[in-house]
Parts: C-alpha cells; sequence; structure tokens
C-alpha cells in the first residue's frame, strides 16, 4: 500500500536498534532519535511520516521516571496526562535534532493526533472549562494538529473547522505544490471557506456555526445545536448541510468501493 502511495521505503519494528519500549513498541524518546538520524541522509526535498507510539490508550505503560504528575489509582486522565507529558518531550527533543542538523528552518512539521484520547467527557471536564451533555463530549472529539512553517513568526491557533481529510490539500498549498491534477474530498485550511464542512463517518457534521449529531444516521432523528451556545435548533437549521454530509459520505464509499479514481484520472486526462 504504501509504495503504491508512492512511499519509497518503509520501516518497521525490525528496522530500529533495540531500545526502550513503552506500551505497543519502541519508546518515542529512542524512535524519533533514531528516526531523525535516518531522515537527516535522505536527498532533498524529502517526505517523511512517522508514527510515535507512548502516547496510546490505556497509558498504562509509562515507566515510573517519566511521571511528573501524580496518578489517583483508577484515573486514566492522570495517565494520560502523564503520556502525554512524556511525547511531548519525546517531540522536544527530535525538533532540538532537526535543528541540530540543519533541517529544522527548511521543514514543513505537522503533528497531530489520528483518534481522541478515549478519556470520558466527566473527566475531560475536571480540568478543562466543559459541560457534560452529548453535545460536549462530541465537540470534544477532536485531535491536536500543529504545523511550523518556517520563517513565518506569527504564531496563531485557528479554530476553523477542520479534519484529517484536510491535511494534504494543506500542506501542499504550504509546499507551493499544485493541486490540479490530483483529487480531494478535503479542503485547504489556508483558503477562507465559510462553508466548509466536517463529516463524521455516522452522519454528523460541524461547521462554523452549528454541530449536527446524529447517532443513528438519520437526519430526522439527529439533532442540531448551535456551536456558541450549545442549545438545541429546529432540524431544519442543519438539514441542507446534513445532506451534505451523507452525500459526501456516499461519494467516499462509492470512490472507495469502486476504485474510482484512476477512472477519474482517465477522464481529467482525456479532458486535456
Amino acid at each position: 500500500m504504501h509504495q503504491h502511495l508512492g512511499i519509497d521505503s518503509s520501516m518497521f519494528g525490525s528496522d530500529f536498534s533495540a531500545g526502550e519500549n513503552i506500551g505497543w513498541g519502541l519508546s518515542d524518546k529512542d524512535f524519533l532519535e533514531q528516526s531523525v538520524q535516518r531522515i537527516s541522509t535522505l536527498p532533498q526535498p524529502f517526505f517523511s511520516f512517522l508514527i510515535t507510539l507512548s502516547n496510546h490508550h490505556p497509558y498504562d505503560a509509562l515507566p515510573a521516571q517519566y511521571k511528573v504528575f501524580d496518578e489517583k489509582e483508577g484515573s486514566m486522565l492522570d495517565r494520560y496526562l502523564n503520556t502525554v507529558h512524556y511525547t511531548d518531550m519525546a517531540i522536544g527533543a527530535f525538533i532540538d535534532q532537526l535543528k541540530q542538523k540543519g533541517l529544522y528552518d527548511n521543514t514543513v512539521l505537522a503533528i497531530y493526533g489520528d483518534h481522541d484520547s478515549s478519556i470520558d467527557i466527566k473527566d475531560i471536564a475536571t480540568v478543562v472549562k466543559t459541560d457534560t451533555d452529548i453535545i460536549d463530549a462530541s465537540k470534544w472529539d477532536k485531535v491536536p494538529l500543529i504545523i511550523h512553517i518556517p520563517a513565518y513568526k506569527n504564531n496563531t491557533t485557528s479554530n476553523i473547522p477542520s479534519g484529517h481529510l484536510d491535511l494534504t490539500p494543506s500542506l501542499l498549498h504550504l509546499l507551493g505544490i499544485s493541486t490540479e491534477d490530483h483529487f480531494f474530498m478535503g479542503n485547504d485550511l489556508f483558503e477562507n471557506d465559510p462553508s466548509r464542512l466536517v463529516v463524521f463517518r455516522n452522519g454528523s457534521y460541524a461547521d462554523e456555526s452549528h454541530y449536527f449529531l446524529t447517532l443513528s444516521g438519520s437526519i430526522a432523528e439527529g439533532q442540531c445545536y448551535d456551536l456558541k451556545t450549545n442549545q438545541l435548533q429546529p432540524n431544519s437549521s442543519c438539514t441542507a448541510n446534513a445532506n451534505e454530509a451523507r452525500k459526501r459520505l456516499d461519494m467516499s464509499d462509492l470512490m472507495i468501493q469502486g476504485d474510482l479514481v484512476p477512472r477519474l484520472k482517465a477522464a481529467n486526462e482525456s479532458k486535456e
């Protein structure tokens, strides 16, 4: 699969030197340290995709010497805070090594999570200001995205609706790579698009003003929330975008199940 996607080489556990294991595999510190040594030998420009493992549910494998916060017995949140602190430390060391290798100042670095933390909203509410209703839990079903852009000084935090599908077109934008010959269902996050939707697998969606929540996939049974107030709105306020969300899910399924990308490329080339 990696080769089909254009990846020249892939490395797995057996390709790394023995080191400290935490949870699912090689510790983040050892993994990132070994990775930067290999990255620094690649011909430039290069693309590298790294998957860390130490900060992963159920967060119960971190050695005691790395724990900086007290942990109450049975508290997944406390375990999470320690493991995410460890991973943050490992990423910091990785960035220092990129700087030492002369790579940091000409590298776009994107750091993101692949899924949420699995921590209950009632526990989350003990460390952040939030209510614990189903809409609050849904709004916290999210992951971080941090992008370092070389020489960019105006650091900012964005709250625009975004999802994993938006990563590729956004990074290509930053790299100055044309997207004309490619097909995306995501959006360039650096373009102002007030109609942007983030669609979830069950048919729920979020946009700049509403969160439409459906647990069954039914639009009629869904609930339309105002994002600013968390108050329920008439379903009619969300119906149009809920239908659009369902359309996009159907398109995605057809693309995958019918292997339609090669046919789209062929059709696009025939127009040229």
